[in-house]
């Protein structure tokens, strides 16, 4: 979730506006309201997320979410309708809908879904204008590009869903394929044999027994950004926030209406398949003309031009950002003992582990030498640390292979962190990073 996401809230009435906005405030959102249910109304462009309640007038406020969608300046800003229905709003380009009653918690999970696609959306736009300083045209993923794809969508409904099963079953169609796993740890081997596209699972009479189930697939690198929606008793958790805040998709009661239900899960696997598109857009090669030419990342160059125009964006719209140096020692020491073209395989793969541990939005660069880069856009440094710190040990654990046949050698990473200080240049944070990297062990 991005460092105080923007919110623009759109309510007609103004004391559930204020509940709204002090309940999003309250868990790190800085909102914007309107009160109108006119396009005009709407608060400026510069929002992660726009949420519509529908809850007072839900006719106009999904004309409204169409207009929105239609304008310029919100082309792919993420759209949450409060109190809509998912099927209504699938049919208006909206990405997610919240049904009332709804609680805190549900609202809180479905924002902060929305802005991380926002930010990876504004990452992917960032690089893509500077690549173009180079002559590169942009490479493609947009919403619609999501929603076009040819593919059936798989989901594995996991569990026992005694009269809700028939439901289920009856929402499935050509494009959407429902396999039913009755048994939990045949599940388990399912998923990791196939590819899904979401889970659905039954709470049953023990809910900690399905949390449970469910870190179990969160522990599975490939699993861990699947989505999983449970099915039960609306009291089944005392507190629902647990769940939430465990990364779950969301919480729904019993379907007892197919086409609704279908209509749902649409919503939420027209997300997925846009998360996949940008990380796939994050993931592909390269071009030579801004790459590494020893590690495939960006390069030196890139990293700068980069830096300039998150800086630029960074001081027009107050949020902030973390960039870390990593020193990678002992390649000396490689070198004198087995030669160059082994520091450079050394090199090549800590480059391909830094490329795995980021997130897809995370941009890592070679600085120059044995010298990596990280900037973390829209992460304030106290919620980078962690992470930084964690890609720093994991390189000192991992042993790295010599073209040379000899045992695999070890290095360590001298890491440092800064987070973005208005005014600042490209080199002012770099060289604050590099400081603090000099200062730790």
């Amino acid at each position: 979730m991005p460092h105080h996401p923007r919110i623009a809230l759109i309510d007609p009435d103004a004391a559930t506006a204020a509940a709204l906005a002090a309940t999003l405030d309250a868990h790190g959102c800085a909102t914007t309201r309107a009160q109108g249910l006119e396009a005009d109304d709407a608060p400026a462009s510069r929002a992660d997320v726009i949420v519509v309640n529908a809850t007072h007038a839900p006719g106009p406020s999904i004309a409204l979410a169409r207009r929105l969608r239609a304008r310029a300046e919100h082309p792919a800003t993420p759209i949450l309708v409060l109190g809509g229905a998912p099927e209504a709003g699938a049919e208006n380009g909206v990405e997610s809908a919240l049904e009332a009653p709804f609680a805190d918690a549900a609202l809180v999970s479905r924002v902060r879904g929305l802005a991380r696609i926002s930010v990876m959306q504004t990452e992917l736009r960032r690089r893509q204008a500077v690549e173009r300083r180079y002559g590169l045209e942009d490479r493609p993923a947009s919403p619609d590009d999501a929603a076009a794809t040819p593919e059936p969508a798989a989901v594995l409904a996991v569990g026992d869903f005694g009269a809700a099963a028939g439901t289920i079953a009856a929402a499935g169609d050509a494009t959407l394929h429902i396999t039913f796993a009755p048994e939990r740890t045949a599940a388990l081997e399912t998923l990791y044999e196939g590819r899904y596209d979401l889970v659905v699972v039954a709470i049953g009479p023990a809910p900690e027994d399905t949390l449970a189930w469910c870190d179990a697939v969160r522990d599975n690198p490939r699993l861990f950004n699947l989505p999983i929606l449970m099915i039960g008793a609306p009291d089944a958790f005392d507190e629902p926030e647990r769940a939430y805040g465990r990364g779950f998709a969301d919480l729904l009661p019993s379907p007892s209406d197919a086409r609704d239900f279908a209509a749902h899960l649409r919503m939420l696997l027209r997300q997925q398949r846009y998360r996949r598109l940008l990380r796939d857009a994050y993931r592909s090669p390269l071009r030579r003309e801004t790459a590494d030419g020893l590690t495939g990342l960006y390069g030196f160059g890139f990293l700068h031009e980069y830096l300039a125009s998150l800086i630029a964006e960074t001081e027009a719209t107050g949020g902030t950002f973390t960039v870390a140096l990593y020193d990678i020692e002992r390649l000396a020491d490689v070198n004198a003992r087995f030669g160059y073209a082994a520091g450079d395989a050394v090199i090549r793969q800590v480059g391909g582990l830094f490329g795995q541990l980021v997130r897809g939005e995370d941009l890592t660069a070679r600085y120059g030498g044995d010298r990596f880069c990280v900037v973390m856009a829209a992460t304030p440094v106290e919620d980078a640390r962690d992470a930084l710190v964690r890609i720093k040990h994991i390189i000192g654990l991992t042993e790295f292979g010599l073209p040379t046949g000899e045992a695999a050698v070890t290095v360590c990473a001298r890491m440092g962190c800064a987070g973005f200080r208005p005014g600042e240049m490209p080199e002012t944070i770099l060289a604050r990073a590099r400081a603090a990297g000099l200062k730790t062990p």
